[in-house]
Protein backbone atom coordinates (compact mmCIF):
# COMPACT_ATOMS: atom_id res chain seq x y z
CA UNK A 1 0.00 0.00 0.00
CA UNK A 2 2.82 2.36 0.88
CA UNK A 3 4.55 1.62 -2.42
CA UNK A 4 1.34 2.35 -4.33
CA UNK A 5 0.93 5.63 -2.47
CA UNK A 6 4.45 6.70 -3.43
CA UNK A 7 3.80 5.80 -7.05
CA UNK A 8 0.57 7.78 -6.95
CA UNK A 9 2.38 10.84 -5.61
CA UNK A 10 5.11 10.56 -8.25
CA UNK A 11 2.53 10.18 -10.99
CA UNK A 12 0.79 13.29 -9.76
CA UNK A 13 4.03 15.22 -9.85
CA UNK A 14 4.76 14.11 -13.39
CA UNK A 15 1.30 14.91 -14.71
CA UNK A 16 1.17 18.29 -16.51
CA UNK A 17 -0.59 20.96 -14.49
CA UNK A 18 -4.07 21.84 -15.63
CA UNK A 19 -4.17 25.31 -17.17
CA UNK A 20 -6.43 27.60 -15.17
CA UNK A 21 -9.62 28.29 -17.09
CA UNK A 22 -9.07 32.02 -16.69
CA UNK A 23 -5.89 31.77 -18.80
CA UNK A 24 -7.40 29.77 -21.64
CA UNK A 25 -7.69 32.04 -24.72
CA UNK A 26 -11.27 32.78 -25.67
CA UNK A 27 -12.98 34.25 -28.69
CA UNK A 28 -12.26 33.67 -32.34
CA UNK A 29 -9.64 34.58 -34.91
CA UNK A 30 -9.49 36.58 -38.12
CA UNK A 31 -6.94 35.59 -40.75
CA UNK A 32 -6.32 38.32 -43.34
CA UNK A 33 -4.74 37.53 -46.72
CA UNK A 34 -3.91 40.38 -49.09
CA UNK A 35 -3.29 39.78 -52.76
CA UNK A 36 -2.16 42.04 -55.60
CA UNK A 37 -4.79 42.00 -58.31
CA UNK A 38 -3.79 42.31 -61.97
CA UNK A 39 -0.42 43.13 -63.45
CA UNK A 40 2.19 43.75 -60.82
CA UNK A 41 3.68 47.27 -60.91
CA UNK A 42 7.35 48.04 -61.14
CA UNK A 43 9.03 48.55 -57.76
CA UNK A 44 9.07 52.14 -56.56
CA UNK A 45 12.30 54.05 -57.30
CA UNK A 46 14.97 53.39 -54.67
CA UNK A 47 15.50 55.86 -51.86
CA UNK A 48 17.88 58.73 -52.50
CA UNK A 49 20.53 58.04 -49.86
CA UNK A 50 23.35 60.54 -49.48
CA UNK A 51 26.54 58.56 -48.72
CA UNK A 52 28.09 61.36 -46.65
CA UNK A 53 25.00 61.89 -44.51
CA UNK A 54 24.60 58.12 -44.16
CA UNK A 55 27.98 57.65 -42.46
CA UNK A 56 27.52 55.71 -39.24
CA UNK A 57 24.07 54.37 -40.10
CA UNK A 58 25.46 50.87 -40.67
CA UNK A 59 28.71 49.07 -39.91
CA UNK A 60 31.70 49.81 -42.09
CA UNK A 61 31.51 47.86 -45.34
CA UNK A 62 27.72 47.49 -45.18
CA UNK A 63 25.20 49.42 -47.24
CA UNK A 64 21.83 50.86 -46.27
CA UNK A 65 18.80 49.15 -47.75
CA UNK A 66 17.53 51.59 -50.38
CA UNK A 67 14.21 49.80 -50.95
CA UNK A 68 11.28 52.20 -50.98
CA UNK A 69 8.99 50.71 -48.34
CA UNK A 70 5.85 52.59 -49.34
CA UNK A 71 4.81 49.64 -51.53
CA UNK A 72 6.24 46.17 -50.99
CA UNK A 73 4.68 43.19 -52.75
CA UNK A 74 5.85 39.70 -51.83
CA UNK A 75 6.71 37.07 -54.42
CA UNK A 76 3.38 35.38 -53.69
CA UNK A 77 1.46 38.61 -54.30
CA UNK A 78 0.79 39.64 -50.70
CA UNK A 79 1.12 43.32 -49.77
CA UNK A 80 2.88 44.29 -46.55
CA UNK A 81 2.08 47.24 -44.25
CA UNK A 82 -1.68 47.11 -44.83
CA UNK A 83 -3.51 48.31 -41.73
CA UNK A 84 -6.67 46.41 -40.76
CA UNK A 85 -9.01 47.85 -38.12
CA UNK A 86 -12.04 46.19 -36.50
CA UNK A 87 -14.75 47.98 -34.55
CA UNK A 88 -17.44 45.86 -32.83
CA UNK A 89 -21.00 46.71 -33.80
CA UNK A 90 -21.86 45.97 -30.17
CA UNK A 91 -20.46 48.88 -28.09
CA UNK A 92 -20.17 46.59 -25.06
CA UNK A 93 -17.46 44.59 -26.86
CA UNK A 94 -15.08 47.54 -27.13
CA UNK A 95 -11.91 47.62 -25.04
CA UNK A 96 -9.55 50.33 -23.85
CA UNK A 97 -5.99 49.73 -25.04
CA UNK A 98 -4.66 53.23 -24.44
CA UNK A 99 -2.55 52.24 -21.41
CA UNK A 100 -0.02 50.36 -23.53
CA UNK A 101 3.18 51.98 -24.79
CA UNK A 102 4.19 51.35 -28.41
CA UNK A 103 7.68 51.63 -29.89
CA UNK A 104 8.85 53.19 -33.14
CA UNK A 105 12.57 52.45 -33.42
CA UNK A 106 15.26 53.75 -35.77
CA UNK A 107 17.55 51.05 -37.09
CA UNK A 108 20.06 51.31 -39.93
CA UNK A 109 18.55 54.72 -40.71
CA UNK A 110 15.02 53.41 -41.24
CA UNK A 111 11.96 53.70 -39.04
CA UNK A 112 10.97 50.29 -37.72
CA UNK A 113 8.27 49.31 -38.27
CA UNK A 114 7.48 51.29 -41.41
CA UNK A 115 3.82 51.47 -40.33
CA UNK A 116 2.92 51.41 -36.63
CA UNK A 117 -0.70 51.21 -35.47
CA UNK A 118 -1.65 52.57 -32.05
CA UNK A 119 -4.96 53.29 -30.29
CA UNK A 120 -5.84 56.92 -29.65
CA UNK A 121 -4.69 57.99 -26.20
CA UNK A 122 -1.68 55.67 -26.12
CA UNK A 123 1.98 56.62 -25.89
CA UNK A 124 4.67 56.10 -28.51
CA UNK A 125 8.30 55.79 -27.50
CA UNK A 126 10.55 56.97 -30.32
CA UNK A 127 13.77 55.03 -29.86
CA UNK A 128 17.15 55.34 -31.53
CA UNK A 129 18.91 52.02 -31.93
CA UNK A 130 21.55 53.45 -34.26
CA UNK A 131 25.01 54.76 -33.46
CA UNK A 132 24.19 58.19 -34.89
CA UNK A 133 21.87 60.99 -33.81
CA UNK A 134 18.45 61.16 -35.44
CA UNK A 135 15.84 63.87 -35.60
CA UNK A 136 12.24 62.76 -35.18
CA UNK A 137 9.83 65.13 -36.89
CA UNK A 138 6.13 64.27 -36.93
CA UNK A 139 3.59 65.76 -39.32
CA UNK A 140 -0.01 65.78 -38.13
CA UNK A 141 -3.16 67.88 -38.01
CA UNK A 142 -4.85 66.79 -34.77
CA UNK A 143 -1.97 65.63 -32.57
CA UNK A 144 0.79 67.79 -31.18
CA UNK A 145 3.77 67.94 -33.55
CA UNK A 146 7.03 66.46 -32.23
CA UNK A 147 10.32 67.77 -33.66
CA UNK A 148 13.41 66.93 -31.64
CA UNK A 149 16.81 65.26 -31.81
CA UNK A 150 17.04 61.76 -30.38
CA UNK A 151 20.58 60.70 -29.58
CA UNK A 152 22.03 57.24 -30.02
CA UNK A 153 20.61 54.82 -27.47
CA UNK A 154 18.07 57.31 -26.14
CA UNK A 155 14.33 57.75 -26.65
CA UNK A 156 11.47 60.23 -26.39
CA UNK A 157 7.94 59.43 -25.20
CA UNK A 158 4.91 61.19 -26.67
CA UNK A 159 1.15 60.67 -26.38
CA UNK A 160 -1.16 60.59 -29.42
CA UNK A 161 -4.69 61.49 -28.39
CA UNK A 162 -6.56 61.83 -31.68
CA UNK A 163 -7.20 59.39 -34.56
CA UNK A 164 -5.28 60.29 -37.71
CA UNK A 165 -2.30 59.22 -39.81
CA UNK A 166 0.93 60.76 -38.56
CA UNK A 167 3.89 60.93 -40.93
CA UNK A 168 7.30 60.63 -39.25
CA UNK A 169 10.55 61.83 -40.83
CA UNK A 170 14.15 62.48 -39.89
CA UNK A 171 15.44 65.91 -40.93
CA UNK A 172 19.05 64.67 -40.73
CA UNK A 173 18.55 61.61 -42.97
CA UNK A 174 16.03 62.82 -45.53
CA UNK A 175 15.16 59.35 -46.90
CA UNK A 176 13.84 58.16 -43.53
CA UNK A 177 10.04 58.06 -43.38
CA UNK A 178 7.45 56.10 -41.45
CA UNK A 179 3.81 56.28 -40.42
CA UNK A 180 1.91 56.07 -37.15
CA UNK A 181 -1.72 55.14 -37.71
CA UNK A 182 -3.71 56.38 -34.71
CA UNK A 183 -7.08 54.67 -34.50
CA UNK A 184 -10.14 54.62 -32.31
CA UNK A 185 -10.80 51.00 -33.30
CA UNK A 186 -10.10 48.57 -30.43
CA UNK A 187 -8.74 45.75 -32.63
CA UNK A 188 -6.11 46.30 -35.31
CA UNK A 189 -2.92 45.09 -36.95
CA UNK A 190 -0.69 45.35 -40.02
CA UNK A 191 0.12 42.72 -42.60
CA UNK A 192 3.57 41.17 -42.46
CA UNK A 193 6.18 40.68 -45.20
CA UNK A 194 4.07 38.07 -47.01
CA UNK A 195 0.91 40.17 -46.80
CA UNK A 196 -0.81 38.22 -44.02
CA UNK A 197 -2.21 39.13 -40.61
CA UNK A 198 -3.87 37.15 -37.83
CA UNK A 199 -5.91 38.76 -35.09
CA UNK A 200 -6.84 36.41 -32.26
CA UNK A 201 -8.88 36.43 -29.06
CA UNK A 202 -11.56 38.52 -30.74
CA UNK A 203 -14.87 38.45 -28.87
CA UNK A 204 -17.58 36.71 -30.87
CA UNK A 205 -19.74 39.16 -32.78
CA UNK A 206 -19.92 41.31 -35.89
CA UNK A 207 -17.34 43.99 -36.66
CA UNK A 208 -17.09 46.98 -38.96
CA UNK A 209 -13.78 46.61 -40.82
CA UNK A 210 -11.54 48.97 -42.77
CA UNK A 211 -8.08 49.03 -44.34
CA UNK A 212 -5.36 51.60 -45.09
CA UNK A 213 -2.04 51.57 -46.94
CA UNK A 214 0.54 54.38 -47.46
CA UNK A 215 0.38 54.12 -51.26
CA UNK A 216 -2.83 52.28 -52.11
CA UNK A 217 -5.21 54.44 -50.07
CA UNK A 218 -8.02 53.20 -47.84
CA UNK A 219 -11.39 51.51 -47.93
CA UNK A 220 -14.22 50.04 -45.91
CA UNK A 221 -14.78 46.29 -45.85
CA UNK A 222 -17.85 44.15 -45.56
CA UNK A 223 -18.82 43.44 -41.93
CA UNK A 224 -16.77 40.63 -40.42
CA UNK A 225 -18.43 37.98 -38.23
CA UNK A 226 -16.34 36.25 -35.57
CA UNK A 227 -17.56 33.02 -33.96
CA UNK A 228 -16.29 31.59 -30.68
CA UNK A 229 -13.46 29.11 -31.26
CA UNK A 230 -13.45 29.55 -35.03
CA UNK A 231 -11.23 31.29 -37.57
CA UNK A 232 -12.78 33.68 -40.08
CA UNK A 233 -10.88 34.49 -43.27
CA UNK A 234 -10.73 37.88 -44.96
CA UNK A 235 -9.45 37.96 -48.55
CA UNK A 236 -8.39 41.46 -49.59
CA UNK A 237 -7.44 42.02 -53.25
CA UNK A 238 -5.52 45.25 -53.82
CA UNK A 239 -4.46 47.37 -56.73
CA UNK A 240 -3.31 50.93 -57.27
CA UNK A 241 -5.80 53.54 -56.08
CA UNK A 242 -8.99 51.71 -56.99
CA UNK A 243 -11.95 50.57 -54.98
CA UNK A 244 -11.71 46.90 -54.20
CA UNK A 245 -14.13 44.06 -53.93
CA UNK A 246 -13.85 42.10 -50.70
CA UNK A 247 -14.65 38.53 -49.91
CA UNK A 248 -15.29 37.38 -46.36
CA UNK A 249 -16.01 33.84 -45.45
CA UNK A 250 -16.10 31.77 -42.33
Amino acid sequence: MLRLSIFAVLAGLLMPATKPSSLVPTGGKLAVHTRWEGERPQPLPPLNIDPKTAEGCVAEGETIDATNRDLRIASGGGVSDVVITLTPQDPAAKKDASAETYVLDQKHCHFEPHVLVVPAGSSVRYENGDGVTHNVHTYSLHNKVFNSSVGSGSSELRTLDHPEIVTVKCDIHSWMKGFVYVTDAPYFGTTDADGSLELDQLPAGTYEAAWWHPTLGKGKLDPVTIAEGETSILELPLKARHKHKRKHRR
